[in-house]
């Protein structure tokens, strides 16, 4: 993997400097087409043939986020402690 140039880190400092100095309500407004977009998705997927009420609909979408969710941060906690064991054996992580 090529090392990124110092003009592309510049450019991610930048960005996250700006990201963090607006307000929280800016930064939701800039992710809610996104966040609404992978809600209709996760939809689609628990109830494809629209069959379900809303609500229902809503749930199963919010459950099947949360696992999801989990699941990404088990990998990330296993990522890490596979990092840390490599790392106490003198194995390069």
């Amino acid at each position: 993997m090529a090392k990124p140039t110092l003009n592309s880190e510049l450019r991610q400092k930048l960005s996250k400097a700006y990201r963090e100095a607006l307000p929280i309500e800016a930064r939701r407004e800039m992710t809610a087409h996104a966040r609404a977009t992978y809600q209709q998705q996760l939809e689609r997927q628990v109830d494809p043939d629209g069959v379900l009420d809303p609500g229902e609909r809503q749930r199963r979408a919010s459950a099947l986020r949360s696992a999801r969710m989990t699941a990404a941060s088990a990998k990330g906690v296993a990522a890490r402690w596979g990092n840390r064991r490599a790392a106490e054996n003198g194995a390069a992580a």
